[in-house]
């Protein structure tokens, strides 16, 4: 739980950071993500729109829809907490619910700057939860090299591929995501 306490806090810290800013900027937004989850003996492939979250058994489950905010403290820094949550139900006979809930939070650096087309390297921590009567939560992290495209002065469009090690469950993973985001001034 201290994992998690750690990650939250990080996520409430985030937005001090823009208060030294001339003109904060904040991108929000989604992602189409592809994982591979590299459990002990087997591998499981997930492709999720939306999707790529902090779920490694999101393919068990038909994904894990993920929202992100990111935020430029500075022209080469951007700090991203990500969040996903899902429940799924299934009837027969017999009704069981699974609820996944994950938090990542992940701090970049733009090789070029937050105002123009940028190639990134960033590096991450992940908390993931699910509960279905009882319930088990892991710890990740990892890091990830991306490029982001900004078409228009609203619009950022991120091609991101990533590795995680997540402890508990013994699991690596490789991802791979489109990232759509808006850009507010």
């Amino acid at each position: 739980m201290n994992k998690f306490a750690l990650l939250l806090v990080m996520l409430l810290v985030t937005p001090a950071c823009l208060a030294g800013q001339d003109k904060p900027s904040l991108e929000i937004g989604t992602r189409a993500g592809l994982s591979l989850v590299l459990p002990e003996g087997g591998s499981i492939l997930n492709f999720a729109v939306p999707g790529g979250g902090a779920s490694p058994l999101a393919s068990l489950l038909g994904g894990s829809s993920t929202v992100h905010f990111a935020f430029f403290p500075t022209a080469q820094i951007m700090v991203e907490p990500q969040l996903n949550f899902s429940v799924v139900s299934v009837s027969n006979g017999d009704t069981q619910t699974v609820t996944t809930a994950g938090v990542t939070a992940q701090v970049a650096y733009l090789f070029t700057g937050a105002l123009a087309n940028s190639a990134y390297l960033g590096f991450n921590g992940s908390f993931f939860s699910i509960s279905n009567g009882s319930s088990e939560s892991d710890f990740a992290v990892g890091g990830n090299v991306g490029y982001r495209f900004l078409p228009r002065d609203f619009l950022a469009i991120r091609v991101e591929a990533g590795y995680r090690r997540w402890f508990d469950f013994e699991m690596h993973e490789i991802n791979a995501a489109i990232i759509l985001g808006i850009v507010l001034d």
